[in-house]
């Protein structure tokens, strides 16, 4: 069953989601910087740590940060005695003990970055008495912003008369959606 809705600023899951972009662009600033102060031209990374999740990591947990970068050429000749082998993806991560692993977990906790950040799942914020419900997972989520408004569209067979509309969520119909989505993808 296909449900679509618009989550107004009001709801839950619309706040939680702005708090998660807006920690993700604090922590893509701060790496950034962090980057650029030690003249590493990556320009993608991946950073993890075995810790909280969105909130910073305290002094004792500092150890288990990890940064990977995918280094330039230049990188790779400036910190290959720094950088781990490349993973699948072309990730190489600081050694733990190098010397820009050392500043960076510094850094982390110095400058109170979130390390771990975890979207929102939509399905948590659907309630329902039946067993087989959206917070279990099992759906297809399409959600877009457009005018202030995060329209979304939610397919599972999950769904049904005993899931209830989270507060802040107002039920449109399916053409709505598509009309608005059809807006959002020309005015790209």
């Amino acid at each position: 069953m296909e449900k679509t809705y618009i989550a107004q600023k009001s709801s839950e899951y619309y706040q939680d989601l702005q708090k998660y972009i807006q920690n993700s662009k604090e922590q893509s600033k701060l790496v950034f910087n962090f980057l650029d102060k030690n003249n590493i031209e990556a320009q993608r990374y991946y950073l993890c740590g075995d810790g909280a999740c969105d909130k910073p990591f305290s002094e004792e947990d500092k150890k288990d940060i990890s940064l990977s970068i995918i280094p330039t050429d230049e990188d790779k000749e400036k910190l290959n005695k720094q950088l781990c082998k490349p993973d699948q993806y072309d990730l190489c991560s600081f050694k733990k003990n190098s010397k820009i692993g050392k500043e960076f977990a510094q850094y982390c906790i110095d400058n109170k970055i979130i390390i771990n950040l975890l979207k929102p799942r939509i399905g948590d914020y659907f309630e329902s008495k039946s067993p087989n419900n959206l917070s279990l997972g099992g759906y297809r989520l399409s959600q877009f912003e457009m005018e202030d408004k995060l329209y979304v569209k939610l397919d599972s067979h999950k769904i049904n008369e005993e899931t209830k509309t989270p507060k802040g969520f107002l039920e449109i119909k399916l053409s709505e959606f598509y009309k608005k989505l059809e807006e959002f993808e020309n005015a790209r």
